[in-house]
């Protein structure tokens, strides 16, 4: 490595740096938001869950549950400190993941038997890709439309779909590296408030959602306390205006 490619490795790590300094201190209500959630998950939750898991009779269930959200905790660490680095589009790649799994976690435990809760947990021990009554493969939209809810759908409609872009590396997702001098290597705090605004509604809703489904009393309570920054909001706008797109949908 000559002196050239030195300075420029040396001046890409102080970027990143600078970023990361840029966005910490632009966004530190959402960041301590966060950090509170992964808290709460660290302290209560994940005892809870184990807790549970010891003396539940759907102990497959639970199970399968366990090893998705460990899941969700480990894609929720590395999103949060891709985007607190500037890292735009590799952020939206693993938001689209963590949708995933929040997908398929309640995809299994909104079965509406327990039978029907234990076969779906079974696929996906057994690592069998599930498939539907005429034999083929069932996709995430499949297990949406499953739901009784119509928060699911809303979930894949607000974000689910566009986050698709990113990971597939279409247009949408690529042409975020251009601009007018060529393509863009260097990370940027543009649009991360994005990425900060998605990632704490996701994990503040399945954190809830288990915390309620499953009974879990003192992780929902604690969750409660916890204050929510302004821009959390605008994840809820968009769900709860989905919401009511499906809803008129329905009535026609």
């Amino acid at each position: 490595m000559d002196y050239d490619e030195l300075k420029m490795y040396v001046d890409t790590i102080t970027l990143d740096d600078l970023v990361n300094e840029e966005i910490i201190n632009s966004n530190s209500h959402e960041t301590q938001f966060l950090i509170d959630l992964y808290e709460l998950v660290r302290i209560s939750l994940i005892a809870e869950i184990n807790e549970f898991s010891k003396y539940h009779e759907d102990s497959e269930v639970i199970y399968a549950v366990q090893l998705q959200f460990s899941q969700v905790i480990l894609t929720f660490k590395s999103t949060l400190l891709l985007s607190s680095y500037g890292y735009y589009t590799n952020s939206m790649i693993n938001l689209r993941s963590l949708f995933e799994t929040f997908f398929n976690i309640r995809y299994i435990l909104l079965g509406e038997s327990k039978k029907e809760r234990n076969r779906r947990s079974k696929e996906f021990t057994q690592n069998k890709r599930p498939r539907k009554a005429d034999g083929s493969l069932l996709s995430i939209y499949d297990k949406v439309l499953a739901s009784p809810y119509l928060l699911d759908q809303a979930y894949y409609n607000a974000f689910y779909s566009s986050l698709s872009q990113y990971t597939h590396a279409n247009y949408i997702g690529v042409a975020q590296q251009g601009d007018i001098d060529g393509i863009r290597t260097f990370p940027s705090s543009n649009k991360i408030d994005l990425v900060l605004s998605i990632l704490s509604g996701v994990f503040y809703d399945l954190i809830e959602f288990l915390s309620k489904h499953l009974d879990f009393k003192n992780t929902f309570n604690e969750l409660s306390k916890i204050n929510k920054p302004e821009k959390f909001f605008f994840f809820q706008v968009h769900i709860n205006e989905e919401i009511r797109k499906l809803k008129r949908k329905e009535s026609i």
